[in-house]
């Protein structure tokens, strides 16, 4: 009984450890972002949700243009106002 319990613990070891490996040696480097490819936002756009509106209304509407920093400013939020349409 007890050689059982150590062969199937062993077993058990075994496979769980198989199960771990990552690999992952073969990814490819991220490639660093072009930072004259993103427009910033003026800091302006992020005092209120109708600031951020009414600057996203007022740009150029481009399929060419280059994309928006949003991910380098906060957004805001308001739980009073409603919520606004972008144009």
């Amino acid at each position: 009984m007890k050689k059982q319990l150590l062969f199937l613990s062993a077993a058990a070891a075994l496979l769980l450890t198989a199960c771990g490996g990552g690999g992952g040696g073969d990814a490819a480097p991220p490639v660093a972002a072009d930072p004259d490819a993103i427009v910033d936002m003026p800091a302006s756009a992020a005092a209120t949700p109708k600031a951020l509106n009414d600057t996203l209304a007022a740009m150029p509407a481009d399929d060419r243009a280059n994309p928006l920093g949003l991910d380098r400013m906060s957004l805001p939020t308001s739980d009073t106002s409603e919520p606004l349409a972008l144009e």
